[in-house]
Parts: C-alpha cells; structure tokens; sequence
C-alpha cells in the first residue's frame, strides 16, 4: 500500500503539526490590552444590567400604584344567570318562528327559579307546543277541504 501525500503537506516540516497545535504565548502588551478589552465588555454589560434593572424597578412602582387604586374600589362579583332557549329553532320558517314564539316568551321570564318554576315552564310549553299542533291541524284541515271542493 502506497500513500501519496497532499501538495501542501509535501514540504511541510514533520515537526510543524505538533508547533501549530501549541499554546502561543503572548508578550504583556497583548496580554495587557486583553484584559482591557475583556474589563470594558464586562462594564458594558454591568452598566446594561443596571438600566434594566432600573426600567423594572419603575414599571413594579406602576403597578403597585395602579394596584393600590384599584384595590380601594372593589366591585362584587355577580353570579351570571343561564338564559335558556328552545331547542326547536327552524331559522328559515316564518310560520314556525311565529309558532315559537309563544314558546320563547315562555322561556324568557327568569322571575322564578327553582323546581316549580321549571314544572311551569315546562307545562306552558306543553300547552303551548299543543295549541301550535292543533294550529297546523286546522290548516291542514282547511288545505284538505279546499282540496275536496275543487
């Protein structure tokens, strides 16, 4: 097995790999105005922190003002109260709109609460569910009897 070596390898001291990997050493001067760079980043950033600082410390004094003022005005909390509708919406019906009216009204009124508010409720829309059925019952009765006569 014969290897070839790169181009830029060819005249390239055996030794020179091992130099290259070596820590330089730097002279005072370098090493001088390093750390005066690495002091002046570190004032940067300090001095950066402290605005920050400053900026939250103003923005916490706003709010604890603005909390103040509204701590001395406390409003009462409201339980909100259900606003039941009829299940039986047909959008695109004048006629059962009309029919539901009634049923709606009903549902409406938020006066009683209770058991026996709920057993009212329910036989008014019975009552009323029936009166709509015998509505229609009529009209039909009518369509069929027109229906007959011509």
């Amino acid at each position: 097995m014969s290897q070839q070596l790169c181009q830029s390898n060819a005249n390239l001291h055996l030794g020179q790999i091992v130099l290259d990997l070596q820590i330089q050493r730097c002279t005072s001067e370098q090493k001088h105005t390093n750390d005066e760079a690495l002091q002046w980043t570190k004032d940067a950033e300090l001095a950066n922190a402290q605005k920050a600082y400053g900026r939250v410390s103003t923005m916490e004094s706003a709010m604890a003002a603005r909390q103040a003022q509204d701590g001395t005005r406390s409003e009462k909390a409201v339980r909100p109260k259900p606003h039941p509708q009829s299940a039986d919406q047909s959008k695109g019906d004048v006629e059962a709109e009309t029919k539901l009216g009634t049923a709606k009204e009903i549902n409406n009124k938020h006066s009683d609460i209770g058991p026996k508010a709920r057993e009212k409720t329910i036989l008014k829309l019975r009552n009323a569910i029936e009166k709509a059925h015998k509505q229609v019952r009529a009209e039909t009765e009518l369509g069929t009897a027109k229906s007959k006569i011509n």
